[in-house]
């Protein structure tokens, strides 16, 4: 019976002296939500390169199940306190990503059961609830847009019985082949033609309308899709129990993960490929660097998941396996953790093969600038001599039963190993977080300056979520074989310089300005946190200043954001301060370079979005002032119609201008360089750089 099995791997002996004494690190302080730099976790372009990960490890069912039942059970109790579980491993956060389409990935990162049986019923009941998960929810949300979908029968019905009598009359009067424009703009066309036609197009823009509400698959009637399961599993040494060697056990995991189109990760690396949306090596025992299959690039060997997907691992690897403890002399095989499965001599022989993988996945990470997952069972410290998180990595473990977490934002790596339920655990649930996907190629390089490559260049602004369309003014001048293109860094902040014969220029974006004569980059090196300085003392004032105003518009429920001399209320409404006199200007603008200007806050709202001026009718009322944000109620003359601008010499261009001395507040990025700033900078004994938690 199954829960026999239970009981026996449940009561099997294990080392608990040993185990008490194993080495890791407490659990310092609660895990933040988020890997998303601080410095963009506003910035909405950003949360969407964020993907939701849930992940889990040391489930041992068994001890579960015998700790539920310890006077026995039949197989139909151990089969339903699964289920149980399963659906228990489901948060809330987990339909509303579904709901979000945000594509959860799932990693298992060991020690799930012993029992081979019982990791059977547990993944299966696992993907099938998914799926339940999946099919509820497109049935719910096919009914709330029931009403629409009636109402949108009801109108084609109507607009079906119109065209057939204005057709039949235009087929009938010779009209059909002459109306070169609506029937209703014809005079000579009886009253009640022109009145079913101009009835025809009314009711086809509300058809349209209402069309735009619903869902393509709803509109269609499609039937539920289910899209491929983003869920990652990797072996623990618990799993090797129910085995008499690695081999077997490997073999058995593979078949079952394949039928259940689960990527069994094991010494190998995923990503997107042609076959159910994931791409892994063969399961042997050697480390293998995949490589993307060129039928990839052809779309008619692509399926639709791949289409649905791929903007998920466009910057993402995964690397998994058990990971083993060749390197831990106090807890690993000679201690029975793998019990006959193993022996010490091949547990360290796998160890260096995993640790193989694990630096080959490394190198193919930072070649292709993307984010590496590295989920193994047990911990670094086990594998690895001398342990070390890496930038722009993420690991996930288990083992230990100690659950931990470790982050060190500065240098963009996590390791989460906090969701451990034991042997006693009491709540079974998959934890989440957000990763961002994108990295930071200049994260592990200590203050200095440095050369460093066009195509480093373009992912550093992915990852300051600013991408750039190409870097070509830069990447000529290379080829020219006369110009280097340098990275100076200091205490988080960045400055990108292109030194030639001629001079040296600094970048913005994917522009160029000329800055000096000289192409010595040491002289910028050395004044470059001075400039920074300078800049940021100059600046703060007026950046005080836009952010008060910027936190009042978000009081009211406006958006807030700051670009340039420019707070936006929303995508329409604007607030300009001039950097020169401070003078506000309330305007609408429907489109760049039209504006609308209005005497006060409160009009411009009340004239263009209600639901807004609601809301800050209710916060003046509350406060007993309109003095907020110099709210004037004396009435100035108020444009008629919308005055075209000068673009070059306006408000705009002044906006501009400032914008990319901003990026200094913003993303840490210093885009301009003056002189004449540096004339009162002490540059004997200067002051730390004004420092937040920025760089990732």
């Amino acid at each position: 019976m199954l829960y026999d099995e239970c009981l026996r791997l449940a009561k099997a002996p294990s080392p608990p002296a040993v185990f008490q004494n194993y080495e890791t690190n407490a659990l310092a302080s609660l895990p933040p939500i988020s890997t998303l730099p601080s410095l963009l976790e506003f910035n909405e372009t950003a949360l969407r390169e964020c993907s939701p990960v849930y992940y889990i490890s040391d489930l041992h069912l068994e001890h579960q199940i015998a700790n539920k039942f310890p006077d026995g059970a039949t197989e139909k109790q151990v089969e339903r306190y699964l289920q149980t579980i399963v659906r228990n491993l489901f948060p809330e956060a987990f339909l509303e990503d579904i709901a979000h389409n945000l594509s959860p990935i799932v990693l298992f990162a060991g020690d799930i059961c012993a029992s081979f049986k019982l990791a059977e019923l547990f993944y299966a009941k696992f993907i099938s609830q998914w799926d339940k998960l999946e099919r509820d929810f497109h049935r719910t949300r096919r009914k709330q847009f029931i009403p629409i979908q009636q109402e949108l029968d009801s109108l084609w019905t109507q607009i079906a019985e119109l065209e057939q009598s204005v057709n039949e009359w235009s087929s009938h009067h010779g009209w059909t082949k002459r109306a070169t424009k609506p029937l209703d703009q014809y005079d000579s066309v009886p009253p009640e033609i022109r009145q079913a036609s101009s009835t025809l197009s009314t009711l086809k823009e509300q058809a349209s309308s209402l069309r735009s509400q619903l869902p393509d698959d709803l509109y269609w009637n499609s039937p539920f899709k289910k899209h491929f399961h983003f869920v990652y599993a990797i072996l623990g040494n618990h799993e090797l129990w129910d085995f008499n060697n690695l081999d077997d056990c490997i073999r058995s995991y593979q078949d079952l993960f394949q039928k259940l189109e689960i990527c069994f990760l094991h010494n190998n690396i995923a990503w997107f490929g042609k076959t159910n949306g994931i791409f892994c090596n063969d399961y042997t025992h050697h480390p293998q660097l995949l490589i993307e299959d060129s039928a990839v690039d052809n779309d008619s060997a692509i399926d639709d998941d791949f289409h649905y997907y791929s903007h998920i691992f466009q910057s993402v690897m995964i690397v998994g396996g058990i990971g083993f403890a060749g390197c831990n002399s106090k807890f690993n095989a000679i201690n029975g953790i793998y019990q006959n499965a193993l022996s010490r001599q091949e547990e360290i022989e796998q160890s260096n093969l995993w640790h193989s993988t694990y630096l080959s996945a490394l190198a193919s990470a930072k070649a292709q600038n993307k984010l590496l997952i590295v989920l193994t069972h047990n911990p670094i410290f086990d594998w690895q001599a001398t342990p070390a998180f890496l930038s722009n990595c993420i690991y996930f473990s288990g083992h230990t039963h100690r659950n931990f977490f470790q982050a060190e934002p500065n240098q963009n790596f996590y390791c989460y190993a906090d969701n451990q339920i034991g042997y006693h655990g009491t709540h079974f649930h998959l934890k989440r977080i957000s990763i961002y996907r994108n990295r930071n190629p200049f994260a592990d390089y200590p203050d200095g300056c440095y050369e460093v490559s066009s195509t480093d260049y373009l992912a550093f602004y992915n990852y300051m979520c600013e991408p750039i369309a190409g870097n070509g003014r830069v990447e000529y001048q290379l080829k020219q074989g006369n110009s280097h293109f340098y990275m100076i860094k200091s205490e988080g902040y960045y400055g990108f310089f292109l030194t030639s014969k001629s001079g040296t220029c600094i970048c913005a974006g994917g522009r160029l300005k000329k800055i000096s004569k000289s192409s010595d980059i040491r002289y910028f090196q050395l004044n470059f946190s001075n400039m920074i300085r300078s800049y940021w003392n100059a600046l703060s004032p007026y950046r005080k200043a836009q952010e008060e105003i910027s936190n009042y518009v978000k009081r009211f429920g406006g958006t807030g954001t700051i670009h340039g001399c420019i707070i936006d209320i929303d995508f329409y409404c604007h607030i300009f301060l001039s950097p020169e006199d401070g003078e506000i200007t309330y305007y609408y603008s429907p489109f760049y370079g039209y504006i609308d200007a209005y005497p006060n806050l409160l009009e411009l709202v009340q004239s263009n979005n209600p639901e807004l001026a609601q809301n800050l009718l209710n916060l003046l009322s509350g406060s007993g002032t309109v003095s907020d944000v110099s709210l004037a109620v004396s009435h100035s003359h108020i444009h008629d119609s919308f005055i075209p601008i000068d673009i070059k010499n306006s408000l705009y261009a002044v906006s501009n201008r400032l914008n990319q001395l901003q990026r200094l507040f913003e993303k840490h990025i210093l885009r301009a360089w003056n002189d004449q700033l540096l004339l009162g900078a002490d540059s004997d004994n200067p002051p730390s750089l004004p420092s937040e938690n920025l760089e990732q």
